[in-house]
């Protein structure tokens, strides 16, 4: 009568799955598993449902403790908890409930959307509030700091903070690439690229394997190579100027992703010069490519408005809501492959 039970083996416990889980109602008079990992569950007088993608996906929204049902990033800190960042503030989840928490309560809502997270040591990471600048966060004593934006920038959204392995810290704003060293204060300056003919605008940043910066935005990518800035552009291959993310998928191989519904991109850039290729999802047409990433076993996962590209070097399989995802349109950013193979989307 209160709806279904399952068991976790791994905690050792039962929780309980309900109306506000998303079930039609709680009385359940019959349940049966197919071949398909589908769960097919009997309500008495409103008929049967199904539970599409059991026990390989499952959702969480506002109903499981969220602030906010659009999530843009998610990252484990050093004391290993899970963090999300969402249209209200920043969220931490609650392995002993299993449900999220909203960081600041109703206070932390006013952070606003969140967009990314870095770690920075024990205790320690960064947020980006788009419409907030940066935010310091410290896990442990679940307390954050607004910082805002650098002064006499004139920037007014922050879209991206990534700190890099020589303690960079970088900013992707409305109005350019900034860096600052993590002592405090912080001292924030732009970076010094050729500028384009328009307003730049940085929404991702990240590091390579070999140690070169990667900026995208609305005027192509930005690679910080040996002290050295080299922008890539339409002109050098991309399939258009606005770039929304370059991320190295594996050695050497650089994914990016762009703001128009024209597919995505591999650069090959080791040692020597560097080539460029174009991948759609079928060969054709194109998608917006939100996000890519590789789990724990080398999978490599793509996130459009589409749905979700999983491959294994071989073969690719689309994942859809009718294979259990929450919903086909995926967010900037919001992939994290977890330590024990499993991935957040």
């Amino acid at each position: 009568r209160d709806g279904l039970w399952i068991h976790d083996t791994r905690l050792q416990s039962w929780r309980n799955v309900g109306a506000a889980n998303g079930l039609a109602t709680e009385p359940i008079t019959a349940i049966l598993g197919d071949h398909e990992d589908n769960l097919w569950i009997g309500f008495f007088g409103l008929g049967l449902m199904r539970w599409v993608g059991f026990e390989e996906w499952e959702g969480w929204t506002q109903q499981e403790g969220l602030n906010s049902s659009t999530v843009w990033t998610l990252m484990r800190d050093s004391r290993h908890t899970l963090w999300a960042g969402t249209d209200n503030g920043l969220n931490y989840f609650d392995e002993l409930s299993l449900r999220w928490r909203s960081l600041g309560g109703e206070a932390g809502k006013s952070i606003g959307r969140i967009m990314s997270l870095t770690a920075d040591g024990p205790n320690v990471f960064w947020a980006s509030s788009q419409a907030r600048g940066l935010v310091r966060v410290d896990s442990l004593a679940k307390t954050f700091t607004v910082l805002g934006f650098p002064k006499q920038s004139g920037a007014n959204q922050l879209f991206n903070v990534f700190l890099d392995r020589e303690t960079r810290l970088w900013l992707g704003t409305n109005l350019g690439l900034f860096q600052a060293r993590t002592s405090q204060p912080l001292e924030w300056k732009m970076a010094e690229v050729k500028r384009s003919e328009e307003t730049e605008t940085i929404y991702t940043i990240t590091q390579d394997s070999r140690g070169r910066v990667w900026a995208a935005g609305n005027a192509g990518l930005l690679v910080l190579n040996e002290g050295l800035w080299r922008r890539l552009n339409a002109r050098s291959g991309l399939l258009t100027n606005s770039t929304w993310f370059a991320r190295e998928i594996r050695k050497d191989v650089i994914a990016v992703g762009y703001l128009e519904s024209v597919g995505a991109s591999r650069i090959l850039w080791g040692e020597g010069a560097s080539s460029m290729n174009h991948t759609t999802e079928d060969g054709s047409s194109g998608f917006m490519s939100y996000f890519e990433g590789v789990d724990k076993r080398g999978l490599h996962w793509t996130g459009t408005d589409q749905g979700v590209l999983l491959s294994n070097g071989k073969e690719v399989h689309k994942i859809t809501d009718q294979d259990g995802l929450i919903w086909n349109d995926c967010n900037s950013n919001a992939f994290f492959a977890d330590e024990d193979g499993s991935v957040w989307i």
